[in-house]
């Protein structure tokens, strides 16, 4: 029987922990390493069926790497052999271990790992069970512990635990990300999973990677398998060591691990709970590309419209943005794509910085749009995350022609909004915004209480600047008149809009409070419009068209210039009084008396069934007096002179009826 060897407890458990390493950390051992090199295809597979997992608690040595853990007690025996000879120890030749230790070296510190065995006993028994010859003996621990100290200080440095890193059991988590990697999460996962899931009991490390593979993250058998080979194969044509997995993927191997382990799921989700807080900046779904590309991209800026800045971009994207998922599920693109005039690139690079895009990605192109041709730039990106939160927040509905998702207000944040639909949407210098969507412009003459009317053009009436490439020529066009008020709150809401548009608003903001002092007042304005028009209006007033018309739509005024036949009829009020005119002066003298044109003056009698026409002064005085009975009478009770002077009329005239009519005077 072998001699007990004098070993204290630290040291007793470095053995331990190298006789793990020499068999169950392979990479202290090339040879082994080699056995399971990834790509050994056929060979491999077969050593991996013979190597089960030994489910007792005895077994779980530790939680090193799992992947190439087989049974303890078929090695037990090559261990045994590597150490054992024939030999007896003297046991008073035996010197103790620990003087064998470096004087002055500073002891690493013990991985935490659980004991293989159940008592101390039990472990004094291993340990005696190893003989030694004295040499063989100081050379073997002597390599042992200095083999330990090397790789613990290299794998296992002291890790601060912080805090808030603990799980709901207050184990704590690892924080070195360079000591947790993927493929130590992985390893954590399968040790764990083979002794808690009886299904997972007794089966090889190839068949337990396919079932977490399909059951657990719900992707093809060799997800995990290919996943190794790409982090740990430097051959491999998208070798990546420092590969992560994707919140999609761990959301979904979370879930699904709820669903069959129940309330042992607890178990294994501490570790993605480690992984989650140690690589805090994960990808948001497998095929993520954005952060190659953007890699300072905000994808989560519109989640919470709970800013001006962000409110008014938003406000933008639904004017002059679009965004596109495409038509084909399996290659969905979620693209976000905005398109300004080119004199306006400074403020496309405004948005680029705000969000942490590439400005260098900025492209610029010519476009025919509606028959005439646009200088442009534009932007296009893809993130996932950016593009759900701008739908989550209504804008595809949005560009269907459906209202602002959120209220409007007498607030900053509903003020930036609109803000920045009309540096999109809006005439430079006016304060009108052009729209086809007709349900918006309702949500916001409502919420404001504006007097202005929602006009309808067709599209060549709508100023170049606010046309858009989707706008067919037969598509009916919106308008809405904002007013001076409201714009001015809007301009105040968000001081970085659109520069153009602010300049121009704020330079006409002088020239129309001149005219509104010239004009006094909106029914003198009404009756100015009516006389003249708009057009000539603005010439008299020595004002630009878009100043006075500000005005209108400050003052709520709709008024324009009458027709010849709209001022006929103002003029004339009803058709007694026309009937009246012409008979009194005939249709030439009426046309002049009344300043309109003689086929106007038709027009109207022809609307109003008028046959009249010129009455001498005969005529007149026959339909006064009315027959020739009135006319007796009024001969015997008045003389002729005073006859023809209570009917306007002379003698010689009255005379002229009487002969008509054969009555002696």
């Amino acid at each position: 029987m072998s001699p007990s060897l004098n070993i204290d407890y630290p040291l007793k458990k470095r053995i331990e922990v190298e006789y793990h390493n020499l068999f169950y950390y392979p990479n202290l051992s090339d040879e082994y390493e080699k056995s399971w090199d990834m790509n050994e295809g056929e060979d491999r597979e077969k050593k991996d069926e013979e190597f089960v997992f030994d489910n007792s608690e005895k077994s779980d040595l530790s939680e090193y790497d799992g992947l190439k853990l087989f049974d303890f007690n078929r090695k037990f025996e090559e261990f045994n052999e590597l150490l054992s000879i024939n030999e007896e120890i003297d046991t008073n030749k035996q010197e103790n271990v620990d003087d064998l230790r470096p004087i002055k070296r500073k002891r690493s510190p013990t991985p935490n790992i659980e004991s293989r065995f159940e008592d101390t006993e039990q472990e004094q028994e291993f340990l005696q069970q190893i003989p030694f010859r004295e040499e063989e003996k100081i050379k073997v621990l002597t390599g042992l512990v200095k083999k330990i100290d090397k790789e613990i200080n290299k794998k296992e440095k002291p890790i601060k635990i912080d805090s808030e890193m603990n799980d709901s059991k207050g184990d704590s988590v690892l924080s070195n990300k360079e000591y947790y990697s993927t493929l130590k999460f992985i390893n954590d996962i399968l040790i764990k999973i083979a002794k808690i899931y009886e299904q997972f009991h007794n089966l090889s490390k190839t068949k337990l990677m396919e079932k977490l593979s399909v059951e657990f993250f719900n992707k093809g058998k060799h997800f995990l398998k290919h996943l190794l080979s790409r982090i740990r194969n430097k051959n491999h044509p998208d070798y990546n060591p420092n590969y992560k997995f994707s919140i999609e993927t761990l959301d979904e191997a979370e879930k699904n691990m709820k669903e069959l382990l129940k309330d042992k799921a607890t178990k294994i989700l501490k570790y993605f709970k480690t992984y989650r807080i140690i690589y805090p900046e994960l990808k948001e779904y497998y095929h993520e590309q954005w952060r190659i590309h953007n890699p300072n991209l905000k994808s989560r800026f519109f989640k919470q419209l709970d800013s001006e800045v962000k409110r008014y971009w938003y406000g933008f994207i639904g004017a002059d943005g679009s965004i596109t998922s495409g038509n084909d599920p399996s290659t969905i693109r979620y693209q976000i794509s905005i398109e300004i005039s080119k004199k306006d690139r400074n403020h496309l690079i405004k948005i680029c910085d705000i969000l942490g895009l590439n400005i260098n990605k900025i492209g610029e192109r010519a476009k025919i749009i509606n028959g005439k041709k646009h200088q442009l730039v534009y932007i296009i990106f893809t993130c996932k995350p950016l593009f759900q939160d701008l739908v989550n927040n209504g804008l595809r509905v949005l560009k269907e022609g459906s209202e602002f998702s959120m209220n409007l207000g007498d607030n900053n944040l509903s003020y930036s909004l609109l803000l920045g639909f009309y540096d999109g949407e809006g005439g430079e210098g006016t304060t009108r915004i052009y729209s086809t969507n007709y349900a918006l412009l309702s949500q916001i003459k409502k919420s404001y209480v504006l007097k202005a009317e929602i006009r309808e053009h067709i599209i060549e009436e709508v100023p170049d600047e606010v046309k858009k490439e989707f706008i067919s020529r037969t598509k009916p066009m919106y308008d809405l008149a904002l007013g001076a008020e409201l714009l001015n709150k809007m301009m105040s809401s968000y001081a970085d809009s659109l520069e153009r548009k602010r300049k121009s608003f704020s330079e006409q903001r002088n020239v129309m409070e001149s005219l509104k002092e010239k004009i006094k007042d909106r029914k003198n304005l009404i009756n100015l419009i009516k006389m003249y028009g708009k057009v000539k209006l603005a010439k008299k007033m020595n004002v630009s068209f878009k100043t006075l018309d500000n005005v209108c739509d400050e003052w709520s005024v709709e008024a324009r210039k009458l027709s010849a036949l709209e001022r006929l009829k103002n003029k004339v009020e009803d058709r007694e009084n026309l009937i009246e005119i012409i008979e009194t002066y005939g249709k030439d003298r009426a046309a002049k008396e009344l300043k309109i044109g003689y086929k106007n003056l038709e027009v109207l009698m022809e609307e109003w069934e008028i046959n009249a026409s010129y009455l001498t002064v005969k005529d007149k005085l026959r339909r006064k007096i009315g027959d020739k009975n009135n006319l007796q009478k009024l001969v015997k009770d008045y003389s002729l002179s005073k006859l023809a002077e209570k009917y306007g009329v002379g003698r010689n005239t009255l005379k002229r009826l009487c002969d008509e009519w054969d009555i002696k005077i």
